[in-house]
């Protein structure tokens, strides 16, 4: 795994800081954008692979920057990544066009696996696991 840029958007930078640490220990490139207008900027400029969306965001709301990337024909994997657990959110986040909808707390194990799912859908072999990731059964 190399060179996957992922976006995350988060408003609360010490959660954005634990998760850029995270991903970047896991072998990512890490892109922070505060807000959602920073985050529509970046998705144009930078060109991630992924965008882990935050929802609540000090400017306009994650499910509005989902909405807005996807009128716009961007095809890039969405995670929303948020507390908010209610049945209501998560149908409206998926039907917004977001690709998973993950809810925190959680691990960077299991964001990691949201992750590397998400980037071999959308691109094939780019996010193959590597041996360290293979689960084995029996014994060597």
């Amino acid at each position: 795994m190399a060179d996957e840029r992922i976006l995350v958007v988060e408003d609360e930078l010490a959660v954005a800081w634990g998760i850029e640490y995270g991903l970047k220990s896991e072998g990512f490139q890490v892109l922070l954008a505060e807000n959602g207008q920073q985050a529509l900027d970046m998705a144009l400029s930078h060109d991630p692979h992924l965008i882990l969306l935050g929802i609540r965001l000090s400017d306009i709301s994650g499910f509005d920057v989902c909405r807005k990337l996807r009128s716009e024909g961007s095809s890039i994997p969405i995670i929303m990544l948020t507390t908010r657990d209610e049945e209501l959110d998560i149908v409206l986040g998926l039907k917004l066009g977001a690709d998973d909808y993950v809810v925190k707390p959680n691990t960077v194990r299991e964001l990691v696996s949201h992750i590397r799912e998400k980037l071999r859908r959308a691109y094939g072999e780019f996010a193959t696991m590597s041996d360290d990731d293979r689960i084995r059964f029996g014994y060597d």
